[in-house]
């Protein structure tokens, strides 16, 4: 019996690999498979190959978005499994997408075997009715085939595509490494580094949406403003101004048109947050405790800080600290921590969906019914009320 399926699968030119019922390999019955162990990623197909055929006799699974399938039926105590296979020859798009799929870093593309649907389960027909002793036509697995493929290829080629050209542009545009020496710039108040950064070939967004290139320059020129802010936090400037120069230029943002006007605020909002950190650095408080304080809390402000934090990370007695900062700031660090947190929290509700628990437990408050009550007791609103206020109607 093993011969004959074993020569069958090798004519046939299909992979067949008999599993027993805690899925070790048993037999692989066709020669043309150079491969012992299935790859990783197909044996999780494999896997939910096997828990459909608990529960009925045959079935067929698709590699997500590709033209190749894994076929399996349960024979006894063994589940046989053809496959991966293509039911149509692939084109390199989705050669490519295969090799990401399995995770081959090899330059060279893994073929896969390919075999049209019909042979496909013409040849299984033949196996499994030598096999189970009983007559398979194939009218009995055109069921199974039609539950996946009927809408497949041009979905499949159109996010391939889409996967491919955004590799290619993120190539063309600008790195993560750019991108951080425009924060840099921004963060040490070097207004000519940012002009400089301004200037740069590739200051260009990767695309996101390949449809709609403006509202991909304006997701992408959001995204650039609130780190921007926050790295003007981190260079020494307050979050109040920083929120504010944030809050103005997010503002004209949503009010842009073109491409050409959101890279020009961009642009101004960048020389705005660098002219900011210069002009307090300039005009630093003659007690770089204080300064030192604040720049611990911004770098550290969606983790749970207290004075005790604070002091420690500047190796003075909390005590000490405490009073020079309510002297200096006329507030105590524990109210600057909460205002820090609430001014995050303003903006996380203007500019995203998440709700109030969420946002709660992303700035590491102890609760939402917390944020709430601080957030009243700075704003004068609930989150809820704020949010309904200011929120943008495109978000």
């Amino acid at each position: 019996m093993s011969f004959i399926i074993a020569t069958i699968s090798d004519l046939a030119g299909i992979p067949l690999t008999e599993y027993d019922g805690a899925g070790r390999i048993k037999n692989i019955y066709s020669s043309i498979s150079d491969q012992k162990e299935p790859h990783p990623q197909i044996a999780e197909y494999i896997s939910r190959l096997r828990e459909d055929l608990r529960a009925q006799e045959f079935s067929i699974r698709y590699l997500d978005g590709l033209p190749i399938c894994i076929c399996g039926s349960r024979v006894e105590e063994s589940y046989y499994v053809w496959g991966p296979i293509a039911f149509r020859y692939l084109n390199q798009l989705e050669k490519k997408r295969y090799n990401q799929l399995i995770k081959n870093k090899t330059e060279e593309i893994r073929e896969l075997y390919f075999c049209s649907m019909q042979r496909l389960m013409s040849v299984i027909a033949v196996l499994l009715t030598v096999m189970k002793g009983k007559e398979y036509t194939l009218d009995y697995f055109m069921d199974y085939i039609d539950q996946g493929i009927t809408e497949f290829p041009n979905i499949a080629e159109q996010l391939i595509e889409h996967t491919l050209k955004r590799e290619d542009n993120l190539l063309l545009n600008h790195t993560y490494a750019e991108e951080q020496v425009a924060m840099d710039a921004i963060r040490y108040g070097d207004t000519e580094k940012v002009k400089q950064y301004m200037k740069m070939p590739s200051y260009k967004s990767p695309l996101i949406i390949e449809d709609n290139v403006f509202k991909n320059d304006e997701y992408m020129a959001i995204s650039f403003i609130t780190m921007a802010a926050r790295a003007a936090i981190e260079g020494g400037a307050t979050s109040a101004e920083s929120f504010l120069v944030s809050d103005v230029y997010l503002k004209r943002i949503s009010k842009c048109r073109t491409s050409a006007d959101i890279k020009k605020n961009v642009d101004e909002a960048s020389i705005v947050f660098a002219e900011l950190v210069k002009k307090y650095a300039e005009h630093r408080s003659s007690n770089s405790h204080v300064e030192d304080s604040k720049k611990y809390i911004a770098q550290n402000i969606f983790k749970k800080i207290s004075l005790s934090d604070v002091a420690k990370a500047l190796q003075v007695n909390a005590s000490y600290l405490s009073k020079l900062f309510s002297r200096t700031e006329g507030m105590t660090i524990s109210e600057y921590i909460q205002r820090e947190k609430v001014n995050l929290a303003k903006n996380m509700l203007k500019f995203s969906d998440r709700s109030v628990y969420e946002i709660s437990e992303y700035l590491n408050m102890s609760s939402h019914s917390y944020l709430t009550s601080t957030f009243k007791k700075y704003v004068g609103l609930t989150p809820q009320e704020y949010r309904a206020k200011n929120h943008p109607p495109e978000f």
